[in-house]
């Protein structure tokens, strides 16, 4: 399995460098343009790592904001890369501020790689709505419920969860309808990872997160990848003079995406299972050879009738 990064700058103007720490020692790459083109920074991060396995797809979610994905196929798949980071600080950097806002270059590692893959847990969440807010609901046991009530005291009050131990269930606190991925992450600390409230505890990265368009992209793993939201509450969102909503999907295994016109899929000469939840382009499936099955659902994968 091919490890995946997303790389999100935030400016809109500028320059900025990337860093990789490889075991020859640190890597640094030259002036990167703060819009640079997905060909060119897949250029550059080949070359970086001496590799021509990666590859780069390009999403702008706004005028000051640009996002990245990066995927470490061919002589990388399979290995557990370090994360690329930023180079450089807020006061250091090129990179120019939009009005009111300032400058950022965040990198999260969307999926680890390796060669003992095992189904993924991801959910989407779609949220048709134009004000208010929306909340997400965990059912959690007993050990991780009391790691989450210690660092209640160290959080900031904003993204603090409600904790109702009698059903065990945990609640984020109200999640603007809008959210970067950035700042659910936030909201999602306390909950997915109690221990990073603490400087003593050994932190954790089990929940990565991910916004394209009106589509919140959340991805568990590490200890606590089989978890995943078991309500949303809704109440609080409008959609013009009426109620919003979200679209909730769970994927254990499969492709999400975006922002394509035509796609087209070929399965091997096997017996092959294939599950489609839903296509948004013309999509083409050539099946070859063997007694293949294919299921068309919104439950597909996800409920044993199908």
């Amino acid at each position: 399995v091919s490890e995946v990064q997303v790389l999100s700058v935030q400016a809109v103007s500028g320059q900025f460098r990337l860093s990789y720490d490889s075991p020859a020692g640190l890597l640094t790459t030259g002036l990167l343009s703060y819009d640079i083109s997905a060909a060119s920074l897949q250029a550059v991060l080949n070359q970086l790592l001496g590799s021509t396995g990666i590859r780069v797809e390009k999403y702008r979610d706004s005028r000051k904001s640009v996002t990245y994905t990066i995927t470490f196929g061919g002589d990388l798949a399979g290995r557990n890369l370090a994360q690329l980071a930023w180079a450089e600080t807020r006061g250091t950097t090129q990179l120019q501020p939009a009005v009111e806002s300032s400058v950022d270059v965040e990198v999260i590692t969307l999926r680890d790689g390796t060669t003992a893959p095992r189904n993924n847990n991801l959910q989407t969440f779609t949220v048709n709505a134009s004000g208010g807010f929306f909340a997400l609901q965990f059912r959690m046991d007993s050990e991780w419920l009391d790691r989450i009530t210690r660092g209640l005291g160290t959080g900031a009050p904003a993204y603090l969860p409600t904790v109702l131990r009698g059903s065990g269930s945990v609640t984020t606190h109200a999640i603007p309808y809008d959210v970067s991925a950035a700042e659910l992450l936030r909201y999602l600390d306390p909950i997915l990872n109690p221990n990073n409230s603490s400087g003593g505890l050994p932190h954790t990265r089990n929940v990565a997160v991910q916004r394209i368009g009106n589509v919140l992209i959340l991805s568990f793993q590490g200890e606590e990848s089989g978890v995943r939201v078991q309500g949303v509450d809704v109440s609080r969102l409008t959609l013009g003079n009426g109620a919003g909503g979200v679209d909730v999907a769970t994927r254990m295994d499969g492709i999400n995406y975006y922002g394509i016109e035509t796609l087209n899929i070929d399965l091997g000469s096997g017996d092959d299972l294939f599950n489609v939840q839903g296509t948004s382009a013309t999509t083409n499936l050539r099946t070859a050879a063997g007694a293949d099955e294919i299921y068309v659902s919104s439950t597909a994968n996800v409920s044993p009738v199908t």
